[in-house]
């Protein structure tokens, strides 16, 4: 009995990444169904996916990070 509740902590400490993941996977596989030269986006949604479902788990606010990225701070 112990395996289902060690199946559930390790969902529920990753959900983000997991269902990040299988978010761009279907994304992805819908568009790769589509045609053959479409597997580079496949790839980009899965990684895309994977990279917001990491920072939900980090708990750290998306739009923000978006924001230090492009901001034009200069550090120099």
């Amino acid at each position: 009995m112990e395996e289902p509740r060690v199946r559930i902590d390790y969902f529920l400490q990753y959900k983000g990444r997991i269902v990040g993941t299988l978010l761009g996977f279907i994304t992805g596989i819908l568009v790769v169904t589509l045609g053959w030269l479409k597997a580079i986006y496949f790839l980009i949604c899965v990684s895309g996916g994977y990279f917001v479902g990491k920072r939900i788990d980090g708990k750290e606010n998306l739009f923000q990070q978006i924001k230090k990225v492009f901001s034009a701070d200069e550090r120099g």
